[in-house]
């Protein structure tokens, strides 16, 4: 079948510009509907816009209404609630942690202003210290075993 329509065209195709014994433009004139059809190659172009590209274009602009509004407002609601409760960390460790810290390090220094009259480094004194602290170790065992 598809044989013999290529022959057909084929020898028509021969008619009108072979030997031309017919004129292509009486043909259009006389038959204008099926000149514009073939002109327009079939209205292929035509067939598939209507059946693929206005489908398709109408498909995307319903994807993208569905990104914008979707993914994007949820990705947006998560990003402002990253930033609040980063925002909320921050002035956790800026007044719990960094207090907890500098409270410990305010004790730590103050500790060892107090004790820097006891460290004067003179080894009698040291040595009266070490004294005083095994008699006392002495002391407390011997009342806690009687």
């Amino acid at each position: 079948m598809a044989l013999m329509v290529a022959t057909l065209g084929t020898l028509i195709a021969f008619l009108f510009y072979g030997i031309r014994l017919f004129n292509p433009a009486e043909v259009g004139q006389q038959l204008p509907g099926l000149y514009k059809f073939l002109v327009n190659k079939w209205m292929f172009d035509e067939l598939y816009d209507v059946m693929f590209t206005r489908p398709a274009h109408i498909v995307a602009q319903w994807c993208t209404a569905v990104d914008r509004v979707v993914f994007d407002g949820f990705l947006h609601r998560c990003a402002r609630s990253t930033v609040d409760v980063a925002q909320w960390d921050k002035k956790f460790d800026e007044t719990v942690v960094d207090g907890f810290v500098n409270l410990v390090a305010e004790v730590t220094f103050g500790t060892g202003r107090s004790l820097r009259n006891v460290q004067t480094g003179q080894l009698r004194q040291y040595v009266m210290f070490l004294a005083v602290g095994v008699v006392g170790i002495w002391v407390l065992v011997q009342l806690f075993t009687a």
